[in-house]
């Protein structure tokens, strides 16, 4: 879970669902410069980026890992950059999502303790939102002061192949994470 930034050029939208703000597509692949490719899961893309977003669009991708109980979404792709122009994307999946677990679990966790998992999910998801550990302010900051590359961008922790990674996998299927 977290903020990371992949580099490369967008060269495939999976199939996807609509709804009036969001678009959920099965996955996005990104071709870095080296040749290497980086397959990203369930990318949720709002309107804001959405309306920018394109195949063969070159630059910096910025994506939300998130953990979503139960739900068909592991990422948002909240931004990106080209040579030209920086957008990011107003809504925040993170906090919506944070807010429908506490809320959910609130309600149910005295009902025969069904909304406990949620309510625990909505806690952690609160912490990371408190420590500031998933601010998009201070995580753009960082990469232009030029300290968040390697510390944030899982593709560098990957070992080199030819053969796709994916990302945006749940915390708890760590081994499809990086499925070849």
């Amino acid at each position: 879970m977290g903020l990371y930034r992949l580099q490369g050029r967008l060269s495939q939208l999976g199939q996807c669902e609509f709804d009036n703000e969001a678009i959920v597509y099965a996955f996005a692949e990104i071709i870095h410069q080296d040749g290497q490719r980086t397959l990203v899961k369930k990318v949720a893309v709002f309107t804001d980026v959405s309306s920018a977003l394109s195949e063969g669009v070159e630059g910096d991708f910025y994506f939300d890992d998130l953990f979503v109980f139960g739900r068909n979404v592991r990422c948002q792709l909240w931004g990106f950059a080209t040579t030209q122009r920086m957008i990011t994307d107003s809504v925040n999946l993170r906090n919506r999502v944070t807010r429908g677990n506490l809320i959910f679990g609130v309600l149910f966790t005295p009902v025969l303790a069904l909304g406990s998992t949620h309510l625990v999910a909505g806690l952690g998801q609160l912490l990371f939102f408190l420590t500031g550990a998933t601010s998009r302010r201070r995580f753009l900051h960082r990469l232009e002061a030029g300290d968040g590359t390697s510390a944030m961008d899982p593709a560098h922790r990957v070992a080199s192949s030819a053969a796709p990674r994916t990302l945006g996998s749940l915390v708890s299927r760590r081994d499809d994470m990086m499925r070849r």
